[in-house]
């Protein structure tokens, strides 16, 4: 009794006395199944080998027959990828399906008493927690939703064995659940900061959390491949859970943390900063080429060489890759270019210049610039004004001509790829005179630079600098030109007196290029003689390479050039020789009275109407005046006049007296109060005399006190014979000379003034008587 189904029958007779016993007796199988969930493995990208071991055993006394299904009903965002497994009831195993939603591991199988079968189901999974994916993205674990179980399907890793009978009637249900990690990491780039010159701090976050249901470790790699023309100078990374730690110079890869512990829903953050440089214009690092972020890529991805390229790479506790995220960020480069554009001439040594800047921005994003002109000029060339324009879209500033640098832009906006244009217009004065601003000689664009191509002070040397967001410095250019400076003197170099009333003068003008640029010019002439003198004749020569025009004695204005070159440092000379008559007769043309120069002004400088007065006038080649100057000379002075036979002695030439030829006159005097040297002059056969060419000052003319008169030795009339010569008729005509001296009175002579006051009359004295006799017969 109690053993298996032990049944016992007695056999009684009529009086119930036993009249005997039999038994018979059975055996029952009695299956049952655990199951467990034994490794959970991990293969990298969030994939997990996950293996579960069931194990039936009979522990009835007789052998039963069996059937076994396996229910995996993991969590929605976990999906099966593979499933196999083994048995050791050898029977032969069949193919499971991933999307089969039960799996039959055995039917009909028999089992004997005391005996038990292991079978191992192995499935390869893949949780996926990121938006988009199967499932509801969030991770419900073991136990957290079961009420009357342990667990619940749709939790974790669940899994559910059903045990049957031969008849496939269920026998009992045993489950298993384990959670996964789905550690997972997201880069941001963060910032990025501009420093100045080029120089950025870039900053990325790594948040990495992990949203499965189990602890787990993880590693974090982070792999910096920038555009090549990037340098990185140093940087850091830190986190609560690690510290903070510092790198200098290019350090990835880089390992930020290995073996980490993360808990299950825990977040971590991880800051990467790394300081940077950029340089698209050094042909040295990179191709100076910039490659932006996405540019080689035709999908929304990044590459390794663009930009600010940053990968970080999570790893699971294997060291196998669970993820890779990217970050991105592009750094403007912003440059600029200078050139002076045109030179204009605007007359008297006065120039337009233009200088245009390009500001471009040659990087991958929008960047921040300053503009600021600085214009140092040769110390002769003067500001007289400035002012600019722009396609910035920035509302221009006045520019003062007295600020030493002018602000052109200031926290202006330029995108990749984007460029601004600036125009610089600047009016300047160039002046070299003695007595000018500067120390009046011209310095030339390069001529005393040594590290550079040109320096301040040269020419027309302007430099620009470009700055950051900031307001420091970026990079600065340079351009310079240089202008001419073609000035010209005049002298009245020769005045050669031909006759009392006859000239020739010759002018000589000097044009001279005395700055740093060849240059054209024109040269104009006008004489602007006292009006007592008639031009004759004039004509010029010239070294300037130039055929000289045919010049008309009546125009008003002499043209000499036009559009002549002129090197640097390189003079040319023209002579110009006018012929002249000057008359102050009564009745000729003009006023009669001799207007010296400067008399009207009272100085140095000269007037038109004065004298020998000339001015030319120098050109530029937009025929623009450049400058002027002038020169004057006055006509010398002249004193005669006659030397005449006096028949009558009355002291004044009648119309019946001859002159006196071969009479020597000689002339006396001081000019300035020094003593001239003696002159001679012989009277011509119509007793004429004249002594030319005399500067101003006090003049005697002395004659002989006799003279040969055919023959007869002829006397000096007395100056006092018609009361000193002041008949009332002529004094031109009367006989000016001491009768026993020979000298004249003084003359004051000046500029262009002819005295013909100075003659001298010679006479015969009468002679009385013949012959005293003796009267011998008296009769007389």
């Amino acid at each position: 009794a109690g053993e298996g189904l032990f049944n016992e029958s007695i056999l009684k007779d009529s009086e119930g006395m036993v009249i005997e016993k039999d038994t018979a007796c059975g055996d029952l199988p009695f299956i049952q199944h655990t199951k467990t969930l034994s490794t959970i493995t991990p293969n990298g990208n969030n994939e997990y080998t996950i293996t579960y071991d069931i194990v039936v055993e009979n522990i009835g006394g007789a052998e039963g027959t069996y059937g076994l299904k396996d229910d995996p009903s993991f969590e929605d965002d976990i999906t099966i990828l593979d499933a196999s497994y083994t048995t050791t009831s050898g029977v032969p195993t069949v193919a499971l399906y991933p999307t089969d939603a039960v799996w039959t591991l055995a039917s009909g199988v028999n089992l004997g008493a005391g005996v038990s079968h292991s079978y191992t189901v192995s499935v390869d999974v893949k949780i996926d927690l990121s938006a988009g994916s199967t499932g509801d993205n969030t991770y419900t674990a073991c136990g957290s939703t079961a009420t009357s179980k342990e667990f619940a399907a749709g939790e974790g890793l669940f899994n559910e064995s059903i045990l049957t009978d031969l008849n496939g009637l269920e026998i009992e249900r045993d489950t298993a659940c384990g959670d996964l990690p789905y550690i997972t990491h997201a880069k941001t780039l963060s910032s990025i900061t501009d420093l100045g010159d080029n120089t950025f701090s870039v900053l990325y976050e790594i948040e990495v959390k992990n949203l499965g249901g189990a602890v787990s470790s993880y590693t974090l790699e982070d792999a910096g491949s920038f555009e090549d023309d990037i340098t990185i100078i140093d940087g850091g990374y830190s986190s609560p859970e690690i510290g903070a730690y510092a790198f200098t110079g290019n350090p990835f890869p880089l390992t930020i943390t290995s073996g980490n512990t993360i808990a299950a829903g825990a977040t971590e953050t991880y800051q990467l900063q790394v300081k940077v440089a950029i340089d698209l214009t050094d042909g040295q690092v990179g191709d100076d080429v910039y490659t932006a972020c996405g540019e080689t890529s035709t999908t929304t991805e990044y590459y390794a060489g663009e930009g600010l390229f940053n990968e970080s790479i999570l790893k699971d506790s294997e060291g196998m890759v669970i993820e890779k995220d990217t970050a991105c960020g592009d750094l403007p480069f912003i440059q600029h270019t200078k050139t002076l554009s045109t030179i204009t001439p605007n007359g008297n040594n006065e120039y337009t210049i233009t200088y245009d800047i390009v500001v471009e921005n040659i990087g991958g994003a929008e960047g921040t610039y300053g503009l600021k002109d600085d214009p140092s000029f040769e110390d002769d060339i003067t500001i007289l004004d400035a002012s600019y324009t722009t396609t910035s879209g920035v509302p221009t500033v006045a520019l003062y001509p007295t600020d030493a640098v002018w602000t052109l832009a200031s926290g202006v906006n330029l995108g990749a790829g984007a460029s601004h244009s600036y125009t610089v217009s600047v009016d300047v004065k160039i002046d070299l005179s003695a007595g000018s601003t500067g120390d009046n000689t011209y310095t030339a664009c390069g001529s005393t630079a040594t590290s550079k191509e040109f320096a301040a002070g040269e020419g027309l040397f302007n430099e620009s600098i470009l700055t950051d967001l900031n307001g420091l410095e970026i990079e600065r250019d340079t351009a310079c030109g240089d202008l001419p400076y073609i000035v010209h003197t005049k002298v009245a170099s020769n005045r050669t007196q031909i006759d009392r009333d006859e000239y020739t003068i010759e002018y000589t003008i000097l044009v001279e290029n005395k700055g740093g640029a060849n240059g054209v010019y024109g040269l104009n002439d006008q004489p602007g003689f006292d009006d007592d003198i008639e031009i004759q004749s004039v004509s010029y020569t010239t070294d300037a390479g130039v055929t000289p025009n045919i010049l008309s004695a009546g125009d008003a204005v002499w043209n000499l050039s036009q559009d002549v070159n002129l090197g640097i440092g390189q003079t040319h000379i023209y002579t110009l020789t006018v012929d002249i008559l000057y008359n102050l007769e009564e009745g000729s043309s003009g006023d009669n009275v001799y207007t010296e120069c400067s008399s009207q002004t009272g100085t140095d400088t000269f007037t038109k109407g004065e004298g020998l007065f000339n001015e030319s006038v120098l050109l530029d080649l937009n025929e623009f005046e450049i400058d002027r100057d002038t020169a004057c000379i006055d006509l010398l002075a002249a004193l005669g006049d006659t030397v005449f036979v006096d028949i009558n002695g009355n002291g004044i030439q009648d119309p019946t007296e001859p002159g006196l030829e071969g009479v020597e006159v000689k002339l006396n005097g001081t000019v300035n109060g020094n003593p001239i040297t003696e002159q001679t002059a012989f009277t011509d056969v119509n007793g004429f005399y004249e002594f030319i060419g005399l500067e101003p000052g006090d003049y005697v003319v002395t004659f002989p006190t006799s003279a040969d008169i055919n023959g007869l030795s002829g006397t000096l009339t007395d100056d006092d014979a018609t009361g000193g010569n002041t008949d009332g008729t002529d004094t031109n005509e009367d006989s000016d000379a001491d009768q026993t001296t020979g000298e004249t009175e003084t003359y004051t002579l000046s500029y262009g003034e002819f005295e013909p006051r100075a003659d001298a009359g010679y006479y015969v004295p009468a002679s009385i008587g013949d012959t005293v006799f003796v009267d011998v017969n008296g009769n007389g």
